[in-house]
């Protein structure tokens, strides 16, 4: 039986652009939820609002979190 990691894993060009464009992905929703952290800091007038903001940055970045598991999983290995 051959195990997982004792075959070569190539990364066609293909994968290699899919994955470029979800590390673009998720520099923008990085970069909104930096945004929307600022923005609720600015502007709470209370702590449940600023809560309710940072709650909201956090749902951003737990969206950094998928996009960072698809690119590597489209285009994590080593490159043709």
């Amino acid at each position: 039986m051959i195990d997982m990691y004792e075959r070569d894993h190539i990364t066609t060009p293909q994968m290699a652009r899919a994955a470029e464009r979800i590390h673009l992905l998720i520099m923008i929703v990085s970069g909104a939820a930096v945004i929307i952290l600022i923005v609720g800091c600015l502007i709470a007038h209370d702590w449940i609002e600023l809560l309710t903001w940072t709650a909201l940055s956090a749902w951003a970045l737990f969206h950094v979190v998928i996009l960072a598991f698809l690119a590597g999983a489209t285009g994590g290995f080593e490159h043709a």
